[in-house]
């Protein structure tokens, strides 16, 4: 992935902003770095060594309007991905969260708001792990696709579901 001053990318699970390359001393080492700016964290500076492949392998291209409009399009054919035991569902969600991958992070949206919405029809409440491994998914893919779409965080999820409902609609006047 080339990296270009003033470019926009995925940092483990931020959005930034590639603000300079700089080389630097920290304990001694002088090491290149890439200085990058979470876009929604303006107070915060994150250094990666250049040559910590570690590191720069976090460091992913922001998906395109059209990649967005595609993986919005493929949620009503998605399985979901409940699992029963609390505790091999925490580690799923952690590796999934850990990974960044839109399109299993979407997956993962889908699966916690349909339990979450069948678990509180039922009158109980929804674990406070799975509701953390909803709202963390929720971060990534809001403050990706919003900057992307270029809308407001607050109006992707209201996008998505328009998204679909215009989708469904199609695909019934087409049968």
């Amino acid at each position: 992935m080339m990296i270009q001053t003033g470019s926009m990318l995925l940092y483990g699970n931020q959005v930034c902003r590639v603000c300079r390359q700089k080389e630097e001393v920290f304990h001694g080492t002088r090491r290149n770095y890439y200085l990058l700016q979470p876009i929604y964290d303006t107070s915060s500076m994150i250094h990666v060594p250049a040559d910590n492949p570690k590191l720069m392998n976090k460091m992913r291209k922001i998906l395109s309007p059209e990649e967005i409009h595609r993986l919005i399009q493929e949620i009503p054919k998605q399985e979901t991905m409940w699992i029963p035991d609390d505790r091999q569902r925490g580690e799923a969600w952690k590796e999934i969260l850990a990974q960044g991958d839109r399109r299993q992070l979407v997956r993962l949206i889908k699966t916690l708001y349909e339990k979450k919405q069948e678990i509180e029809a039922n009158g109980r409440k929804f674990h406070a792990a799975d509701e953390n491994a909803l709202r963390q998914a929720e971060q990534v893919i809001h403050d990706e696709f919003a900057l992307v779409l270029d809308i407001q965080r607050d109006q992707v999820a209201p996008f998505i579901a328009r998204q679909i409902e215009i989708q469904e609609k199609a695909e019934v006047q087409e049968s």
